[in-house]
């Protein structure tokens, strides 16, 4: 039954986004392995030439920047990571456009940070642009670009980033390869995923070889991000051969996330993963059953309290009685106008409550 969903996700997939760890693109010695980059864009090649639209999320641009400095050791200073970061990134780039031109595929570098993703003009400019590439049928490889972001505003690492780039373009699956065969629990593959709960994360914690920034937690977080958005993920085995035509053959290889929710408009999924939120307002039992069960827009009436200084259109959280965040929203009215509006409820001859403080259409529920 599994396996016929599986295939069925399969067939109707037509954007694609893989992700690559540093792990796959380096040597026992730790030196960027270009055979294996080889058989990684002979892959990817085969997606464009089957018809996919493919988006490559690569990592390995310190790693290649420190080799070329001489450095055997990660230095722990930023400036002389970004310094790394900023040679790599280029000679990296090198290496894809020699690799990919060989078999006629045009590539693209595109380097982002969060705050590009976070500010909604600039979000719909890069949406707009991975449209124009991938029209073209061009590769667009994606990094973060770590020459200029710091810790405050880092996507936290790749996984995260591949699945926010999905997110972006509206991907229909996002497959990250790795070194390991997919999610494990133990010692055995689960080959599909329906809903992250408490026993998957148990195990993910479990999961001691996988430590890192680029670790099992951050790969279930990148699951989460596709699956509430309505978007499947796939963890795969990157370095078994034909990985990728495996896939799309349907056989049982990785562990596939499969999500049961309606797909997200852009706008929702720009909320729910890209801003940051300025506020909250908390929320009474009846607004909390509105909004998460009958889904219907927030109403005045509902709100108890109203956290921390937001503007008219300012992304917010909602929180339940227990401080429990259940959404975000588009607000349609600045905290200083919703106090006064909230004054002017408690009184006597007050005038009719505003129909609605975030529509449906501007919520996400979490």
């Amino acid at each position: 039954m599994n396996s016929d969903i599986r295939k069925k996700l399969l067939n109707g997939a037509k954007r694609i986004v893989v992700k690559v760890g540093t792990k796959l693109l380096v040597n026992a010695q730790g030196h960027l392995d270009q055979v294996r980059m080889t058989q990684l864009v002979e892959e990817l090649r085969w997606l464009v030439e089957s018809g996919y639209e493919t988006i490559l999320v690569s990592s390995g641009a310190i790693v290649t920047g420190l080799e070329a400095l001489g450095l055997s050791k990660r230095p722990k200073e930023l400036p002389k990571l970004q310094a790394a970061a900023a040679i790599g990134q280029g000679l990296l780039m090198h290496l894809y456009q020699e690799t990919f031109s060989k078999h006629g595929v045009q590539i693209a570098q595109v380097l982002l940070t969060a705050q590009d993703l976070e500010e909604r003009r600039r979000h719909l400019n890069a949406k707009n642009t991975f449209e124009a590439l991938l029209a073209k049928k061009v590769v667009p490889i994606v990094n973060e670009n770590d020459t200029v972001a710091v810790d405050e505003i880092k996507f936290g690492d790749n996984d995260q980033l591949s699945a926010l780039v999905a997110n972006l373009v509206h991907a229909d699956l996002l497959i990250i390869l790795t070194d390991q065969e997919g999610f494990l629990k133990n010692g055995d593959v689960v080959r599909t995923i329906f809903e992250i709960n408490e026993e998957i994360e148990t195990w993910a914690h479990r999961a001691n070889d996988w430590k890192g920034i680029g670790g099992m937690q951050s790969k279930l977080e990148a699951a989460r991000m596709m699956m509430r958005s309505g978007e499947s993920m796939m963890i795969a085995n990157g370095f078994t051969k034909d990985i990728l035509k495996m896939i799309f053959r349907g056989e049982e290889v990785g562990t596939f996330f499969i999500s049961k929710n309606v797909k997200m408009s852009g706008k929702k999924r720009w909320i729910a993963h890209f801003v940051r939120p300025k506020g909250g307002l908390v929320l009474d039992e009846g607004a909390i059953e509105a909004v998460c069960q009958k889904r219907r827009s927030l109403l005045l009436p509902g709100i108890l309290d109203i956290r921390g200084i937001f503007k008219k259109r300012d992304a917010v959280s909602l929180f339940d009685e227990k401080r429990y965040e259940v959404g975000r929203g588009e607000v349609a009215y600045s905290s200083e106008e919703l106090k006064g509006m909230i004054e002017e409820k408690g009184k006597k001859n007050s005038k009719k409550a505003p129909s609605e403080v975030i529509h449906r259409d501007h919520l996400v529920i979490l």
